[in-house]
């Protein structure tokens, strides 16, 4: 018979008591330390400001009809054909354009609902005091006088 320092079938207490002193300590040693919460919580992004994505589309502007007021457009004629109807409208940087019905037009993200044969009929959205958006309609009449008065200075010349 053996002596052993705690008897006959210690062999199980032995290695119980091996885990228990020397377990956490090995445990320790692989385990590393993960993120705290503090850094979990300052990767959230902030709910009251838009996402980064969503703010740098909303400045993209994607032509010049979408630059200018539309109190800065004239309006030079309007084409009527077998489907639809155009307009001729000139920017302010002296470009010119055709627009149709449901396009964009305006820098208040104004869409063109109605040619007629002397205006254009915009409606836009511009926020309110309350920061909601609210329906304005505006129009782009056709500006006679200016494209005759033009005419006429240069044929006096």
């Amino acid at each position: 018979m053996s002596s052993t320092y705690f008897g006959k079938g210690a062999g199980w207490i032995r290695v119980l008591l091996f885990c228990l002193i020397l377990g956490p300590v090995a445990r320790a040693e692989v385990t590393t330390p993960g993120p705290s919460v503090a850094d979990d919580i300052m990767k959230l992004r902030d709910p009251f400001h838009a996402p980064d994505g969503i703010a740098a589309k909303a400045d993209v502007v994607a032509n010049d009809l979408e630059r200018f007021s539309i109190g800065e457009f004239k309006l030079l004629g309007v084409i009527t054909g077998p489907s639809r109807v155009r307009a001729l409208v000139q920017c302010p940087n002296g470009k010119t354009y055709f627009v149709s019905e449901k396009m964009r037009i305006g820098n208040h993200k104004g869409i063109v609902r109605k040619i007629l044969s002397d205006v254009i009929q915009v409606r836009e959205r511009v926020p309110n005091a309350l920061g909601q958006d609210e329906s304005i309609d505006g129009e782009i009449r056709l500006s006679i006088g200016d494209s005759l008065g033009a005419q006429n200075s240069e044929g006096g010349r």
